[in-house]
């Protein structure tokens, strides 16, 4: 990735999250919310990439008039020089003759290099922490106790101490109240039927290849916001007591979860 690009994709990302922010949070529906993330995001790489001439570029060529006289001079400077047997030695071949072989190192290419290997270290260890959050969630579910429905999969284990949802599976523990484990349900179903775990993971991997620009992370928290939201909403649309269900959900906010599940 060259600096105009990542310069680019920044500006980019940057103008469709004070967009967001200012024209669309909380004031249209949560799908369109998600829906512009994930779409500007995506745009925001491909803009930059994208070599769209906007007006047609004009080559101005100079005409240069040869007279007889510019022949004859440049010819008879040729028959001097092969008289004299003379050795034209240029600057630029004198300069380098002079300056020792270690000192002509591009330093410009070698910080290019370095930039370049920083950056797949750290994209790499992004995906891989993504890639191991997959996994440890994959382990969890076979060590569960499984229950099939027709919308999603339920794991139940002793060990998960705050529900969590990832792909078609809800993952959760034993000791609920029938009403509370009700509204658990609820919600991580929510996530399940809108597919929010692929709109995560989409994000989770723009985010690990453009690590360096902040506004992914943003974005990134912006999703997950309004995806609870929607969630919330749907667990109250069913009936539940709103003071009940924010009790609920206070009684959850101090376990542990991968950070891609819902």
């Amino acid at each position: 990735m060259t600096f105009r690009y990542i310069i680019e994709v920044i500006v980019c990302s940057g103008l469709f999250l004070v967009a967001y922010r200012w024209l669309l949070a909380r004031k249209v529906s949560f799908g369109l919310c998600r829906a512009f993330i994930i779409t500007s995001m995506l745009l925001a790489i491909a803009i930059p990439a994208m070599d769209v001439p906007v007006f047609p570029v004009r080559e101005a060529a100079e005409k240069i008039t040869l007279t007889g006289l510019d022949f004859i001079e440049e010819a008879s400077d040729r028959v001097m020089l092969a008289d004299e047997g003379t050795e034209v030695i240029t600057t630029e071949a004198m300069s380098a003759e002079n300056v020792p072989a270690d000192k002509m190192i591009d330093l410009s290419a070698v910080a290019g290099k370095a930039a370049n290997m920083i950056y797949m270290l750290v994209a790499a260890a992004s995906l891989m922490l993504t890639i191991h959050n997959i996994i440890r969630i994959n382990r969890l579910r076979r060590r569960s106790r499984l229950t099939y429905t027709e919308d999603y999969t339920l794991a139940e284990h002793e060990d998960i101490t705050t529900p969590f949802s990832f792909i078609r599976t809800i993952f959760m523990g034993f000791n609920y109240e029938p009403q509370e484990r009700m509204q658990i349900l609820t919600h991580e179903a929510s996530h399940v039927r809108h597919r929010h775990s692929f709109e995560r993971l989409t994000l989770s991997t723009l985010r690990s290849l453009f690590w360096f620009n902040p506004f992914f992370w943003m974005a990134e928290k912006d999703l997950e916001e309004v995806q609870e939201w929607e969630a919330d909403k749907d667990v109250l649309s069913e009936g539940h007591e709103l003071d009940k269900y924010r009790t609920t959900i206070f009684k959850q906010l101090f376990g542990y979860n991968p950070d891609i599940s819902c």
